[in-house]
């Protein structure tokens, strides 16, 4: 009687005989099971149990007298317990002398372990001994690994590997830690076919196989075959002979290539479908890399069973499994629309996940078992694409929608109402994506349908008109954006009782709209009906109600109503935290409306940075960036909290980041951008650096005067600030024009009575004492340029900002005379002696009126070549082919071609040349470079270009190399040797620039490649072997040093910055490089890189930007 067994066995022993008790405890399950080589099987008719001794070579010998003793005990039932407890005995003693025998796979070779102790650390120890008697491994750091059971389940403690032994064979694999990066090391073989993640309706090959399964079945069920049907990748390697000991229940690997159970096998590369007839098949520690049809038969399993799919049997089937892991179980026959309908319901209830694995299989049952592709397959894209939308996959949904839109036109009428809605799904998907002109493009296409096919008072016709409205509210063409939000609800109001809350939502459109167009009474008014709708609907804590009142809030803020404003928001806030958690996104919108008022309107800092602090906490935690332009906000707010502080650098950054933001996410000219630009005028004016201010306020005035109403209260705010930096800049007319312009939208918008209004007039009526003041905080001086005398006014009297105020008095005429004449300036003081320090200027102001005066300088010598003409030719590579070795450097595309067709292009009017696809092979740079010589006639200079710049960004390795799409290396070496003085002779005396921008992990540029040469003067290094044999080459190196990390683009944005502020005074680019070594060295990922340049020329270089034609 095993359940009254008492057994005292030292550890290992009671860990090998306690499967076998456990086992036999569970006979009645009638299920088989392999421990550590018994097994037995319990016949519940025959009342017999048969024991087979696998594993245990010292067994083998006595195979029949065990199967004898156990026979006796089950036919005599309990009667002969002695011969029970003999048998056991028998048992324990081999299991005690018993060595554990495995096979471990290292690199593809086997080898057998034997240990006496089960136990991880001894399975441990051998793998290290068969890794120390290897030469051979590839891996950096073998002792690194880590083991995987046959099922690649790890092997990572004593009971896991316990479990691995109920196979048979026992066989390990082990698996090599890349240090780096902890990722897993795989080898050819390691992974199953991904089926899952290739899309339904492009992988034919498995379509096909499973329909040649379904007609299989079919048959099988006409016939009554009891069985299963199995479509997968090829089992061969999982069949084992019949060696003849079971004579029932055959295990289903020795069924495989059996001719007496495998009837059918038809290869459909690269997937095989088998069909194996029998009343039991028991699954022996196999995964089934595929789908299994069962047929009215009972299906067993021992160890690991795993089916990678579906598994679908008939109701007459019986499972006496209990899968480890989830496997997605269907009764035949399948009713694809019982499954979409289920899909749809779990979508309505936000399960989102679920619905996609069940409108997946609905999907998969109609690809499978319909010829052609028709309406209900395309209802299936369509819901896909529905939850995917939902899910915030926009780009998915977008594939779906469109695969239900292609079978919609090719089955349906070209105005059907069902193709409207694909046109509608796919403008609402490109809408959430911020892709506004398609978005467009879509909602028109719907509208024309629906306004065709439904009654013109049809609730999705006004669905439509919002559509619409919102996305030209989004592109700033607020005129459009109101009419359409007007003719939504004209149709909503005609039914009113039916779609209050849709009414409601259209006077919260409205409301914004007004709001854009700075009417802010009107806004006021529309979202006080929102609101007042919304609070009758859904009660006073609604997430609605709490838009309603942060609407309020901002329409008062721009009221100038402040109390007001704050008062709303505070409600919002308190809806928001009792609705959702305290660090939820919605939390910091409001946190962040709090902020912008209290700094904005109310001028306190302490309240304003308590808010914004908040609002940051929340906003950092977003993984998604789902919220980057609320982001961006509060960046504004810790700018103007910073500014009011006087710590002007700091609140740049941070307004600087917010731009960065909004140019990444929103068009071009949107108003919000506007705002970024007004805010970097005011703390420029504030810092004193006026030319940077003037030319951020003209560009937010520029932007506002096109998107916005020229009485548009933000193009009032602009006219100030233009007013405030023209008056600190001594222009008193062109700062008195800007009040005026001022004055007179707020008059307009406002009224006389309104606070901005006096405000402007007020300072209209004392600008002149205004001016006064202005003389008096800064000093003043004279500079005499040309025989005209200019005043100046300096603050904190050093040499870069009397430059700066030099450079503001320089006319158009000055300029281009400089570039014409190759002119640099000397700046003197009346008795001709040198002002070049921060000293000398002080020394100057000691004198009660300086003057300064300009002297015009050449910069024609031997020692400088001048560039007007050059040829600039740049290699940009940001796709690569193998994603797990080279990440794609999105920065190059976005940000590095940009910034150099800016400075290039469009500052120095030079030609520029570039691939046009992201991605470049080894073969298509080759091509590439031999193009651009043949049609730019190189070899004769034709086109008398005075200079070669030439431009390399992309991945690169050790030994100057340039990886290319493919994962191939070009040699940077090579390719500059290829415009050398040896090959390109028209271009010997000429500058050439080669600029070699590369993310290259540890490979920062060697000490030859780095040291500093003037021509042939310097004998470090051996400047041949770099590819230029004279003089005439600047080499500018800018790699990563470290461990490899993104691209930051910080030398493109350097560069164009710094060249655009030095070049037009003339300074030398060698003298510019050092400047840009030093801005990217304060840039914030600045640490990580290393500028260097390798000089071969005996001159200096200055670029001066070429006439237009």
């Amino acid at each position: 009687d095993s359940d009254k067994l008492q057994l005292y066995l030292c550890d290992d022993l009671k860990r090998k005989f306690s499967f076998f008790l456990q086992r036999l405890n569970t006979t009645k399950s009638n299920k088989p099971v392999s421990v550590y080589g018994i097994f037995y099987y319990f016949d519940r008719m025959k009342r017999h149990m048969f024991i087979r001794l696998r594993c245990i070579q010292s067994l083998q010998k006595k195979r029949e007298f065990s199967f004898q003793i156990i026979t006796k005990i089950q036919l005599e039932q309990k009667k002969n317990e002695r011969n029970l407890w003999i048998f056991f005995a028998s048992v324990i003693s081999h299991l005690a002398n018993m060595s554990f025998r495995a096979f471990v796979c290292i690199e593809n070779k086997i080898s057998e372990v034997t240990f006496a102790s089960l136990s991880l650390k001894s399975l441990g120890d051998k793998v290290k001994e068969l890794i120390n008697n290897r030469t051979d491994l590839k891996a950096e750091n073998p002792f690194n690994f880590k083991i995987v059971d046959i099922n690649d389940q790890s092997i990572d403690n004593d009971q896991k590997l316990r479990s691995a032994f109920d196979t048979d064979p026992v066989c390990f694999f082990v698996h090599f830690i890349d240090r780096n990066n902890d990722k897993e090391m795989k080898y050819p073989n390691d992974e199953k076919r991904d089926i899952e993640n290739i899309e339904l309706d492009q992988n034919k090959p498995w379509n096909e196989a499973n329909k040649v399964a379904h007609t299989i079945v079919e048959q099988m069920v006409e016939k009554k075959r009891n069985g299963i049907v199995i479509v997968s990748t090829s089992l061969d390697q999982l069949a084992r002979p019949n060696d003849r000991w079971f004579f029932q229940n055959i295990p289903f690997t020795m069924m495989i290539n059996s001719h007496k159970y495998m009837k059918e096998k038809k290869v459909i590369s690269p997937y095989v479908v088998y069909s194996f007839h029998s009343e039991n098949i028991t699954f022996d520690n196999v995964t089934i890399d595929g789908c299994v049809y069962v047929i009215d038969c009972v299906i067993n399993g021992i160890g690991h069973f795993h089916i990678t799919q579906h598994l679908i049997h008939t109701r007459q089937s019986v499972i006496h499994y209990t899968f480890q892991q989830h496997v997605f179980t269907v009764l035949l026959p399948i009713d694809s629309n019982k499954f979409m309908k289920s899909g749809i319901d779990l979508y309505e209830k936000s399960n989102f996940d679920e619905a996609i694995s069940l409108i997946r299989f609905a999907l998969c049952v109609r690809l499978q078992t319909r010829s052609d592709p028709d309406i209900d397959i395309a209802h299936a894209f369509y819901w896909l694409g529905k939850v995917y939308n939902e899910k915030g996959e926009f780009d998915k949904s977008i594939e779906y929608h469109k695969k239900a839109l292609t079978i919609r036109l090719d089955k349906l009428e070209p105005d059907h109402i069902d193709i409207g809605e694909s046109y509608n799904m796919l403008g609402i998907a490109h809408d959430n994506k911020r892709e506004y002109d398609k978005a467009l493009e879509f909602y028109q296409k719907t509208l024309v349908i629906w306004s065709k096919k439904l009654d013109s008072s049809h609730s999705d016709v006004a669905d439509s008109y919002n559509n619409l409205g919102r996305v030209y509210y989004m592109k700033a063409e607020y005129d459009k954006a109101y009419k359409h939000h007007k003719k939504a609800l004209d149709i909503y109001s005609k039914k009113s009782d039916e779609n209050q809350i849709k009414v409601a939502i259209c006077h919260c459109h409205l409301g914004n709209v007004h709001y854009r167009k700075g009417e802010y009474t009107k806004s006021i008014e529309c979202h006080k009906k929102h609101s007042k709708i919304s609070l009758g609907q859904l009660g006073k804590d609604h997430t609605n109600i709490a838009a309603s009142f942060n609407n309020l809030g901002n329409s008062y803020f721009e009221a100038g109503e402040y109390e007001i404003s704050i008062a709303y928001h505070e409600q919002a806030l308190d809806i928001l935290l009792k609705k959702f958690d305290e660090r939820h996104a919605f939390v910091a919108i409001s946190l962040n409306e709090l902020g912008l008022v209290w700094i904005k309107g109310k001028m306190q800092i302490n309240k304003a940075k308590e808010y914004v602090d908040k609002a940051l906490e929340i906003l950092n935690d977003d993984k998604n960036n789902s919220f980057d332009l609320e982001l961006a906000k509060s960046y504004d707010v810790l700018g103007l909290i910073l500014e009011k502080s006087e710590k002007y650098e700091e609140a740049i950054q941070y307004f600087e980041k917010s731009l960065e933001i909004r140019a990444k996410n929103l068009n071009d000219n949107d108003p919000y951008i506007g705002w970024s630009f007004h805010y970097l005028a005011s703390v420029f004016k504030n810092k004193n650096d006026l030319n940077k201010s003037i030319e951020y306020g003209e560009k937010a005035l520029k932007l506002r005067l096109n998107k916005l109403d020229h009485d548009h209260p933000h193009v009032g705010e602009s006219y100030i600030l233009l007013g405030d930096i023209y008056l600190a800049r001594g222009n008193k007319t062109k700062a008195k024009k800007c009040y005026e312009n001022a004055f007179g939208v707020f008059n307009t918008r406002f009224g006389e009575q309104h606070q901005k209004t006096v405000r402007v007039r007020l300072i209209l009526e004392k600008v002149n004492e205004v001016w006064l003041s202005i003389l008096f905080y800064f000093q003043q001086a004279y500079i005499i340029v040309d025989e005209t005398k200019e005043l100046i006014k300096l603050k904190d009297l050093t040499f870069e900002e009397l430059i700066q105020q030099i450079y503001s008095c320089l006319n158009l005429q000055c300029l281009e005379k400089m570039q014409q004449e190759n002119l640099k300036f000397e700046l003197v003081d009346m008795s001709d002696n040198i002002i070049n320090s921060d000293e000398a200027v002080q020394q100057s102001f000691m004198m009660e009126k300086p003057s300064f005066k300009i002297l015009w300088k050449s910069i024609i010598s031997e020692k400088y070549k001048i560039i007007k003409n050059a040829l600039v030719v740049m290699i940009a590579i940001s796709k690569y082919t193998d994603k797990k070795k080279y990440d794609d450097l999105s920065n190059v595309k976005d940000e590095d071609v940009k910034n150099f067709k800016q400075l290039f292009e469009q500052e120095l009017n030079y030609t520029f040349v570039t691939n046009e696809s992201p991605q470049m092979t080894e073969k298509d740079v080759r091509s590439f470079l031999t193009k651009f010589t043949a049609k730019y006639k190189l070899h004769d200079n034709t086109h008398k270009y005075d200079g070669l710049i030439m431009i390399i960004c992309g991945h690169g390795e050790n030994g100057n190399m340039l990886v290319t799409s493919d994962g191939k290396s070009l040699s940077i070496d090579g390719i500059r040797e290829s415009f050398g003085c040896d090959i390109l002779e028209s271009f010997n005396d000429l500058p050439k620039i080669f600029i070699i921008d590369v993310c290259r992990g540890k490979n920062i540029p060697t000490a030859q490649a780095t040291t500093r040469t003037r021509g042939k003067t310097q004998k470090k290094g051996n400047v041949q072997s770099l590819g230029h044999s004279g003089d005439g080459f600047l080499t500018i190196w800018s790699t990563i040093s470290g461990y490899q990390v993104a691209d930051f683009s910080l030398l493109s944005k350097c560069m164009k910055s710094v060249v655009i502020s030095k070049y037009k005074s003339g300074c030398p680019f060698k003298q510019i490089l050092d400047d840009v070594r030093r801005e990217t060295r304060k840039s914030k990922n600045g640490e990580w890189y290393c500028v260097e340049a390798q000089d071969t020329t005996s001159y200096d270089i200055v670029f001066v930007a070429r006439k237009k034609s």
